[in-house]
């Protein structure tokens, strides 16, 4: 039934529908991570090898030496023709699988029809060029607020003694300095990711062009929905984190297993293809429970009997 959701209930029906549809959506996604993951383990460094550093680090020690502990993050860079392809391929390939594995999610979650690979992509490819200017746009926009963050934080770092009168005044003004850039460098991330995110699906669902779309996400996330927009970004973002911790320590255990970083790396793999269907599901729910709640899409599709959400 179509209506205003919960956070933990959007929640819920992203589970469900990346759970009821993981076989397609999954080979939809597949089709662009696994050669992304080839491109980056053979044009990067091992990260892998940050993994066992880590683990032997914990069960021998890190040594005596001053440079014991940054060995364990020490990972050596490497730059070929595979390093070349990965960045092209993560260009240029994104928007196209984005865009398919969107419509695949839209499809599952509107009709309940099983999406079809071909299908999605067809669809890809005619929103490649709307897709990938949008995210140039946020690229941009990420690039100059990580500036606009650091800035912050070197005048924090300078102003701090100029604002306290004792050593131990400054490093509290400091710390509180600090801590105020984090916290709104992190809420500004989970709003802009969201933002970005419904901008696709607009683009995708709407047909807007590319700056209707940025705007009109930047509107839907900002506006009234900005609170839930962060409670829900938070709360996915714990769920990610969880994840994303569950998969390190797999990675492990294929590391000491098979003493074989691909077999790690394939395990990191399929952990990435999972969250990305679970992350487009949790915003698809969400796109959908915005426009139901401010703009009556609900009332909208009630005269349209063939488009009913079947989760």
């Amino acid at each position: 039934m179509l209506r205003p959701l919960s956070i933990g209930e959007m929640l819920d029906r992203a589970v469900t529908l990346s759970v009821r549809y993981f076989v397609p959506l999954f080979t939809i996604w597949a089709l662009f991570a696994v050669p992304l993951s080839v491109f980056q383990f053979y044009g990067s460094g091992d990260q892998t090898q940050l993994l066992d550093n880590i683990l032997r680090g914990a069960m021998h020690g890190v040594g005596s030496r001053s440079n014991g502990l940054s060995s364990l993050f020490y990972v050596p860079q490497v730059f070929n023709g595979y390093t070349v392809a990965f960045w092209t391929f993560m260009l240029f390939g994104t928007p196209l699988a984005s865009t398919a594995i969107m419509t695949a999610t839209d499809e599952a979650y509107v009709t309940g029809n099983t999406p079809a690979m071909i299908a999605a992509y067809r669809v890809g490819a005619k929103h490649w060029l709307a897709f990938f200017g949008i995210l140039l746009i946020w690229l941009a926009f990420m690039a100059l607020a990580f500036v606009g963050l650091s800035i912050a934080a070197v005048v924090v770092n300078f102003a701090a003694p100029l604002a306290a009168h004792t050593a131990k005044s400054a490093l509290t003004v400091f710390l509180i300095g600090i801590l105020l850039v984090a916290g709104v460098g992190l809420a500004g991330a989970i709003l802009c990711s969201l933002a970005a995110q419904i901008g696709f699906y607009t683009q995708l669902i709407e047909d807007r062009g590319v700056l209707q779309s940025v705007s009109s996400g930047v509107r839907r996330v900002f506006g009234k929905s900005a609170g839930r927009s962060i409670r829900l970004g938070a709360a996915s973002a714990a769920i990610w984190a969880a994840f994303l911790i569950f998969s390190g320590g797999l990675q492990v255990l294929a590391l000491e297993a098979f003493h074989s970083s691909a077999a790690a790396a394939a395990v990191g793999a399929l952990f990435t293809i999972a969250l990305a269907i679970f992350a487009n599901a949790v915003t698809l729910v969400y796109y959908y429970d915005i426009r139901i709640r401010t703009e009556g899409l609900d009332l909208q599709l009630a005269l349209r009997p063939g488009e009913t959400v079947s989760v």
